[in-house]
């Protein structure tokens, strides 16, 4: 089953909690989507994904396999490529968080944060890795199951 939010319905549910996370950690989410961005290929386009099943983890969402998906979906995420499409990753930051079961669902997430991505990066002064493992902790830390605390 697959269901694509397009509206915050849940106001205690982990789409809740990622928006919380996001404005919790928007420059260094900014400066790791930049730091990705500088690092991949240009002939590999997608987005940044944020897969919230045990334990929560970042991941790279290639255009193809989203393609794939929206074929399988009967194009239910359409507006979600558009958006891939259009993005601008100097200005602002673009991810997908990845709901797990018994309901599979997707929320794009996209922000313009105070600072410039690229000056987020230069900022923080870190590397992708170390900004990566932070976030991740973080992520993990918060998106824990119940019974694991």
């Amino acid at each position: 089953m697959f269901n694509l939010m397009t509206s915050n319905r849940d106001s205690d549910g982990w789409q809740s909690q990622l928006d919380a996370f996001v404005r919790r950690y928007e420059t260094e989410l900014a400066a790791l989507a930049w730091g990705l961005t500088q690092a991949r290929e240009e002939d590999s386009p997608g987005t940044l994904g944020i897969d919230l099943q045990p334990p929560a983890h970042f991941m790279f969402c290639p255009k193809a396999a989203l393609e794939d998906l929206n074929r399988k979906v009967d194009n239910q995420i359409q507006e979600i490529l558009g958006f891939v499409d259009g993005h601008n990753p100097a200005e602002e930051v673009m991810f997908l968080g990845i709901g797990g079961a018994p309901t599979y669902a997707l929320k794009l997430v996209q922000f313009k944060p105070q600072m410039p991505p690229p000056q987020c990066f230069e900022q923080l002064n870190q590397s992708v890795e170390q900004l990566l493992e932070m976030l991740e902790q973080q992520l993990q830390a918060e998106f824990a199951p119940p019974d694991a605390e």
